[in-house]
């Protein structure tokens, strides 16, 4: 799934959550007298007619299964003037029903992006220390290491990823990820610290790359592997994490 098509699922999903929205500030409103009542559900057909439209761009994403999501059939719906407005209500929440399974369908596929970003994460977190048999003594050793793993972890590349691909260019610089993942809209960059001034000069780094990447990635991860100079990570990683889709991991020797 690469950025387009996680960029489009996002715009339907908060398409869709404004429909669900709606219909929910139109079931919850106050109710002084039946008199309120009629008339409150006439937009059914209307909710219906948007449903319908929002299927047919999920379907045209094509990675989105919707065995269980079905159409209304809108030419046999009926005429608000023709049901009462129990009858009305009941098409109402019919519609909200079946939004919000098509909006659990389009989170799911976000949520299965995320996950596999957190189980990656987690595999270098828990990984590439031990598999660095002597102290590093540039960034290519930790990169070569790290591919290593994925290459262990059954990962393709060309396919699943990529190594010094995916130029962004970005202020009249050029900035090429260490790795890149496009089926999860993620760059990765491998940062070495080996003396105090490496610490801010991997801050600065960081901080240049984080803009540039996010012209064209919706996740980043550092991995940044120290020795010994970071005393405290959470520290470190704080402001860092503080932008939306960065993750960082210190790996310390």
């Amino acid at each position: 799934m690469d950025r387009q098509l996680i960029e489009l699922i996002k715009k339907e999903s908060s398409q869709v959550k404004a429909i669900e929205k709606t219909m929910l500030d139109i079931l919850n409103a106050p109710v002084n007298s039946e008199n309120d009542m009629i008339g409150r559900y006439t937009s059914y057909k209307q909710m219906a007619t948007a449903y319908n439209d929002f299927v047919d761009q999920s379907e045209s994403i094509k990675v989105l299964q919707f065995s269980d999501v079905s159409y209304f059939a809108l030419s046999s719906m009926g005429s608000p003037g023709s049901m009462t407005w129990p009858q009305q209500k009941e098409l109402f929440e019919l519609v909200l029903l079946k939004t919000r399974i098509l909006l659990s369908k389009l989170e799911t596929n976000l949520d299965i992006v995320n996950d596999e970003i957190i189980n990656l994460t987690n595999f270098i977190q828990n990984s590439l220390r031990a598999s660095m048999f002597e102290i590093p003594q540039n960034e290519k050793i930790v990169q070569n290491t790290l591919e290593s793993l994925f290459l262990g972890r059954g990962m393709s590349k060309g396919n699943d990823y990529k190594r010094e691909s995916g130029r962004v260019d970005y202020s009249s610089k050029q900035f090429i990820p260490d790795f890149n993942l496009d089926s999860l809209s993620l760059a990765i960059e491998v940062k070495l610290i080996k003396k105090i001034a490496d610490r801010s000069k991997v801050i600065d780094e960081i901080n240049a790359d984080i803009p540039a990447y996010q012209t064209k990635y919706d996740n980043i991860i550092f991995v940044v592997y120290d020795l010994g100079i970071i005393r405290n990570i959470e520290e470190f990683k704080a402001d860092i994490e503080n932008n939306i889709g960065i993750q960082v991991i210190v790996i310390k020797h």
